[in-house]
């Protein structure tokens, strides 16, 4: 069996959702890998704006991508209809993955 390891020396990484649980301790990690961090939370970009997502990705071009944004359950955004949320979840990731 193969090593299961990447290197992410000298890479650049994108985190989506750094400031969260998962998010940040993914960051303080990565911190130690010498790569280029790409931090990305909702006050930089809106994840449901294609347009936006294209453009950012464009410009900054990462090589790796963290999916670690969330709308926790409770939260003042989940509070809506269930419908709404779970769109915008699918919005977010769909824009990731284009």
């Amino acid at each position: 069996m193969g090593d299961a390891t990447f290197d992410l020396q000298g890479r650049r990484v994108c985190v989506a959702g750094h400031s969260g649980m998962l998010g940040s301790a993914l960051v303080r990690r990565l911190v130690d890998e010498d790569c280029r961090l790409l931090p990305l939370g909702r006050e930089a970009l809106d994840l449901r704006d294609q347009a936006a997502v294209f453009a950012w990705f464009g410009e900054y071009r990462p090589d790796v991508v963290f999916v670690a944004a969330a709308t926790v359950r409770g939260s003042t955004p989940m509070t809506g209809s269930r419908f709404r949320t779970v769109r915008k979840k699918v919005l977010r990731r769909a824009n990731l993955l284009e």
